[in-house]
């Protein structure tokens, strides 16, 4: 026959679910000219510091931060 038989929809269904719950993950870029502030910006949101002296940022930065986000946790 064609199509999905209602258990293996069912079954892909749950799988879908379970695994959008593992993988949900946020990925934020922060693009600008040299020396605007977007190392500064992205230590104070994820480490709540911030300091005056930074050195230039050569190439790429990532940080990583945990947020609930409609009740559930998402990885940034």
């Amino acid at each position: 026959p064609d199509g999905l038989s209602l258990s293996r929809l069912s079954s892909l269904r749950r799988l879908s679910t379970a695994r959008a719950a593992i993988l949900r993950a946020i990925q934020v870029i922060i693009l600008g000219d040299s020396g605007v502030g977007k190392t500064s910006l992205m230590n104070q949101y994820v480490n709540k510091k911030f300091t005056g002296q930074y050195k230039a940022t050569i190439g790429a930065d990532f940080l990583t931060k945990e947020v609930v986000v409609d009740g559930r946790v998402v990885t940034m």
